[in-house]
């Protein structure tokens, strides 16, 4: 093999490497398209009131969230295969229809990832994308999650994603072995 050949397969098996890490989506039915297939729930004891409706970012179905002011509102979560030590992309879409006397909270593993309230400064009636980052202390499972209230209107959140973030020179690392190994076939 030359080495203008390696370099091509080296490329091929690196990018595939990288997207098939990247790629592995660990939320179910992220978008609620199933309803709250996948999701438990914990409804407020302060005026409960959260569905999945007809109305999404992109596709047909959001959460909707409104119950009323108090505790940490409605939650909604489901449990996520996580590795300790890992770090996860955190990423879903919201929609807020009211200001003031709101709060949502994305949990992870038992806690409060972060928190966004009081009033939640997305802007109204348009979609804002939220991206985080966390780590994986626990294992190997945790509560993914969120909890909110809106006291005026209410707010969807669409889209919900949770991914591991390869490491940094993960890739490169692989295609440097790959070649030690080309190198000392010749």
């Amino acid at each position: 093999m030359n080495i203008r050949s390696f370099w091509k397969v080296a490329g091929v098996v690196v990018v595939g490497a990288a997207s098939s890490v990247a790629s592995a989506e660990l939320v179910v039915n992220g978008g609620f398209e199933d309803g709250l297939t996948g999701w438990w729930s914990d409804p407020s004891d302060f005026g409960s009131d959260f569905e999945v409706i007809g109305q999404g970012r992109e596709s047909g179905h959001s959460l909707m969230l409104s119950a009323e002011p108090g505790g940490i509102g409605d939650v909604v979560y489901q449990e996520l295969a996580l590795v300790p030590g890992q770090k996860y992309a955190v990423e879903f879409w919201v929609l807020n229809y009211g200001v003031g006397n709101d709060m949502l909270r994305v949990l992870w593993e038992g806690g409060t990832l972060t928190q966004f309230g009081d009033p939640i400064d997305f802007p109204l009636e348009s979609w804002s994308f939220v991206s985080l980052e966390a780590t994986a202390t626990d294992g190997p499972s945790t509560l993914f999650g969120f909890g909110g209230y809106d006291g005026n209107a209410s707010f969807l959140i669409d889209d919900v994603s949770v991914r591991a973030v390869p490491a940094p020179g993960a890739c490169v690392l692989g295609a440097l072995c790959m070649a030690g190994g080309l190198r000392r076939r010749r």
